[in-house]
């Protein structure tokens, strides 16, 4: 339960996070907020990538115009079984995305 954001993720981290949950009250801001811009650049590196598996994520009430999940300033990732829920005006929202290069292997 948090006023914030239930779980905020920056500065270049990449890793795996399963069986998250999170309740944001009326005051609250995200369930999930992940960041990856420094200097101002969000090409910058290390760039954040989240593998996310598995997530419950619940906004009590409205009181801005955001999102229950939000992704921007150049972080990444994958992400899988997710359930979002609440009042929020979007379930994601992913903007000021970077420079993305795709490599088959």
């Amino acid at each position: 339960y948090n006023k914030d954001d239930a779980f905020d993720v920056d500065e270049g981290y990449q890793g795996s996070m399963q069986f998250l949950f999170g309740l944001v009250d009326f005051e609250g801001n995200h369930a999930l907020e992940i960041d990856s811009m420094t200097g101002g650049n969000v090409d910058s590196s290390p760039r954040t990538f989240v593998e996310l598996y598995g997530a419950t994520f619940i906004k009590a009430d409205q009181v801005t115009n955001d999102a229950l999940i939000r992704i921007r300033k150049g972080a990444g990732g994958r992400y899988a079984n997710i359930v979002a829920l609440g009042k929020a005006r979007y379930s994601l929202l992913v903007d000021t995305c970077g420079t993305v290069t795709y490599s088959q292997m």
